[in-house]
Formats: structure tokens, sequence, C-alpha cells
């Protein structure tokens, strides 16, 4: 959208995630988080893979969706993580539901059953799939 273009940041969020995934960041140093980034210090820069939490306190999503196209803002953000995860699948599905994130890169975790080979493993909604035994893509 425009609005994300003039941010400098692709969002994208999903009904069973309570988070807004920071899907892209641009380099143009003329958007909003190119102006925060270049005098925030490096751990509290916004990042691809990062979740929006909060803004101006409020977690619904919709309304989170509108308050970034205010003039000021504040977020509350975690950093995402690349973590390994293990799963014995047993001949049985994964109990996984996925979607492509919006560029094609990764897949997006929609859905984990919980009684499923990747419900005890640590996998969760919202969680992007960017490698499977050790490959990327």
């Amino acid at each position: 959208s425009c609005a994300e273009r003039a941010m400098g940041m692709r969002l994208e969020s999903h009904e069973e995630s309570a988070y807004i995934f920071v899907a892209s960041v641009t380099d143009d140093a003329s958007t909003v988080v190119g102006i925060y980034n270049a005098q925030a210090p490096i751990h509290q820069r916004i990042c691809s893979g990062d979740y929006i939490v909060s803004v101006c306190g409020e977690r619904d999503l919709s309304t989170m969706r509108k308050l970034l196209t205010e003039p000021t803002f504040d977020l509350s953000m975690v950093h995402g993580r690349v973590h390994r995860v293990a799963v014995e699948k047993h001949g049985q599905p994964l109990g996984l539901r996925l979607k492509y994130d919006l560029d094609g890169m990764n897949l997006a975790v929609k859905h984990v059953e919980a009684d499923g080979p990747a419900g005890g493993s640590g996998v969760l909604v919202g969680d992007r799939i960017v490698g499977v035994n050790g490959v990327a893509g």
C-alpha cells in the first residue's frame, strides 16, 4: 500500500496471531522507518522479521493498523529470532496449516494442531518456516 511504502516497511497480519509481522524493510532513508533506523541504536532498529506487539498501547490488529497511519505513534516490538525445531512425523501429517507470505520467500504458520506432531515441538502460529533440513528457501 502507499502508506506502507511511505513508512518503509511491508506488514502482514493473520487473524490467528496477535501480532503484525514486519515482512520487509526498505533501505530508503527518507521513509519513516529509514529516518528512525538511522538514529536508533542497532539493537532497537526495526528489521524484517520483527513483530509489532502494540501500537500506542493498543493490541487489536485493526486498531494497530489504523494507528500506523498517524503522524506519530509508539510501537512495542519483538525482534524475530531463528530457531531450529525438530518435528517427528511418525508417518502422520505435521498438523500445520501453512500459507506463503506475500513475497513468496517463506511459509507462515497459520494453524498448529495441539495434538499433531508439530503441536508439542515449539512451532507457533505466526512463525515463519525459512528452511527445512538445513536448506533455506
